[in-house]
Formats: structure tokens, C-alpha cells, sequence
């Protein structure tokens, strides 16, 4: 005997839709821009988003690539036991548009501040 499936959103989609939404914002898009790009509405978007509707594999590569991230950034650990990163979206994409208005050679200098932290404060 088959199960039915529970309707409404489930906790998978909605932990991809707030994925993508976030990915979208840090870059700066539109829901009607995102959707352009990839040959749907904004409505479209705005269900994947809600987790109302399910992205599927093909749907999620496209717009992983479009918004510059990888199609494991937008799922994670979608589905498992972590909660998705909290991460303050506005605040953030007020750093990438500040980053975008420096000089070339602010930006030059804020890459090499961001490589030594990487490289654990070796400077190297």
C-alpha cells in the first residue's frame, strides 16, 4: 500500500527555497531577474523559494549557475539534522555592494587582507 504524500511544502524544499533566496539576494537579483535568466516567472521563483514547489535537479544547476554558486551550496545539508547557516542577507549584500563601489585597488587590498585570514594569519 502507498503512502500519500503529506501536501504543502516540506521541510527539504523550503530549507532550498530559503537557499536560493539568500544566494539570490547576495547577488543582488530580482525574483523577476533570477527567473528571466533561467526562462520562468518571478511567481515561479517566488514557489521555489517558499518551498511550495520542488526544484529539480536540472532547474536547481541553472540557477545555482546564474546566481554563481554550486548546486551543493543551495542544498547543503538540506534534509538532514543542521539547520541551514543563518545569515543575515541584507547585511551581507550591503558588504557586496560596498565591496563593488571600492577602488580596484581597495579591492586589491581587502583580497590580500581576506587571503592571510585564510591562510590562518601567516601572511603567507
Amino acid at each position: 500500500m502507498m503512502r500519500s504524500r503529506k501536501k504543502g511544502p516540506q521541510s527539504v524544499d523550503r530549507e532550498v527555497g530559503a537557499r536560493i533566496r539568500q544566494a539570490r539576494l547576495v547577488k543582488g537579483w530580482s525574483q523577476g531577474k533570477l527567473g528571466e535568466a533561467i526562462g520562468i516567472t518571478f511567481q515561479q521563483i517566488q514557489k521555489y523559494e517558499k518551498g511550495m514547489n520542488r526544484v529539480g535537479a536540472s532547474r536547481l544547476q541553472e540557477i545555482a549557475d546564474h546566481l554563481d554558486t554550486t548546486t551543493t551550496a543551495l542544498f547543503g545539508g538540506a534534509g538532514g539534522d543542521e539547520p541551514p547557516p543563518l545569515i543575515d542577507t541584507l547585511a551581507l549584500r550591503k558588504l557586496v555592494m560596498t565591496i563593488k563601489a571600492m577602488t580596484p585597488r581597495q579591492q586589491q587590498a581587502l583580497q590580500k587582507i581576506a587571503e592571510t585570514l585564510v591562510a590562518g594569519g601567516s601572511g603567507r
